[in-house]
């Protein structure tokens, strides 16, 4: 299934991104900025392969319950 890992890639970028700009937010806030651009267009990636998959997030309006349900996936393989 090359789309799941495909999706985990997008995810795990994502997630460094946000970290980076934590990590970034008191010493260099440019930096910071640009990290969190980064993880905001891998936001849109990450939403645009879950609909090429068909998964079926719950919008709340809430990121996170969107992202629990796309790391689940991945976790379980995607569709079997």
């Amino acid at each position: 299934m090359r789309r799941v890992w495909e999706l985990a890639a997008l995810v795990t970028r994502y997630d460094r991104c946000l970290n980076d700009g934590d990590a970034f937010a008191d010493s260099d806030p440019v930096a910071a900025v640009e990290s969190y651009r980064r993880a905001l267009n891998l936001k849109e990636q990450i939403y645009d392969v879950a609909a090429c998959l068909s998964i079926p997030l719950p919008y709340t309006g809430r990121l996170q319950d969107d992202m629990q349900t796309v790391r689940a996936f991945i976790a379980g393989g995607g569709w079997h």
